[in-house]
């Protein structure tokens, strides 16, 4: 596995130690930093991209709406220089942060679909205990290329996966208020993290309460305790199908270029300091078929989310 890292060996990872992968990890230190920016005072000189303080401090008409797209374009221009370098290695490539995870396929242990039939208490038979992965995911891959006639990349949508406390606090919440036939539950952690769910209705209340009783029982207890030395703050069992910020897999013998969520994309530098951005083709995959399990630390919620959404899934687990 190779890693590229664009500000050197002293913070290759914001959340890993590199000393906990150096036996199977190969890092690469980048060294395409480009000049997007002229100097007013003197054109025939450009600020340079390590010079990070004049982009982040620097006030004025001339900087409003372009500090995003320079950075996501020298964002992409570092990404390309690692894609290059090691294009002729791979057969996939997916870019994706520390907290994400490409899982596939994708089956949940409880829905709200199935858990009438579902007995808590049968569950400690559930594969994640006993059995690995019955296929690579190189297979499940080639198969998923194959079944859409090898398009350059395919999209896998979001799950989002909740951290126990938000769990643990929604049911508080619930208990104190059952009584109600329609119930609207916002859980604040900070200014960009907060979570609201809607209850409305018996069903749905009843598969809420079912979703607190999983929540205790010793199904869920002891995949906390088989699983916490490896997972730590990735470990979540309960998650929400999430349609926004999806991730690509492309294949190398197509795709020339990549971009954090796309492949393909062409830029285009104007005379007033605007880039175009054109989206390639890629085909989205079903959920049922893989999704981007994603375990972020906190989360921005402007949308309500139904209780009906909330599931228990466990595939992702399979790989550790």
């Amino acid at each position: 596995m190779k890693v590229c890292n664009p500000f050197g060996e002293q913070s290759a990872f914001n959340a890993v130690d590199p000393k906990l992968m150096e036996n199977y990890v190969i890092l690469n230190n980048l060294t395409c930093f480009p000049n997007l920016e002229i100097q007013p005072s003197n054109p025939n000189q450009t600020y340079f991209f390590k010079n990070l303080e004049h982009f982040l401090l620097a006030k004025g008409p001339e900087f409003k709406n372009k500090l995003y797209e320079r950075f996501d374009l020298i964002n992409e221009i570092m990404i390309n220089e690692c894609y290059l370098n090691n294009i002729d290695a791979v057969k996939y490539i997916t870019l994706v942060d520390t907290d994400e995870l490409i899982s596939s396929p994708n089956k949940p242990v409880v829905s709200i679909e199935n858990y009438n039939l579902t007995n808590i208490s049968s569950l400690g038979s559930h594969p994640v205990f006993h059995e690995p992965p019955k296929e690579s995911i190189y297979n499940i891959l080639d198969k998923l290329f194959f079944s859409f006639r090898d398009p350059p990349s395919l999209t896998f949508l979001r799950e989002w996966f909740l951290k126990p406390k938000v769990v643990d606090d929604l049911c508080k919440n619930l208990t104190n208020s059952i009584n109600q036939d329609y119930l609207l539950i916002d859980l604040k952690y900070g200014e960009k993290d907060t979570h609201s769910f809607v209850v409305n209705g018996q069903d749905e209340l009843n598969y809420a309460l079912f979703i607190c009783k999983l929540n205790r029982s010793k199904f869920v207890s002891d995949i906390l305790r088989k699983f916490n030395s490896t997972m730590y703050s990735y470990l979540r069992l309960f998650s929400f199908l999430f349609d926004a910020g999806e991730k690509s897999v492309h294949r190398t013998d197509s795709v020339l270029t990549v971009t954090t969520h796309f492949s393909n994309r062409r830029y285009n530098l104007k005379k007033n300091g605007y880039i175009d951005k054109y989206p390639s083709y890629h085909e989205r995959v079903n959920y049922e078929n893989g999704l981007t399990a994603h375990f972020r630390a906190t989360f921005d919620n402007r949308i309500t989310f139904s209780i009906r959404e909330v599931r228990c899934n466990l595939n992702y687990l399979k790989y550790f």
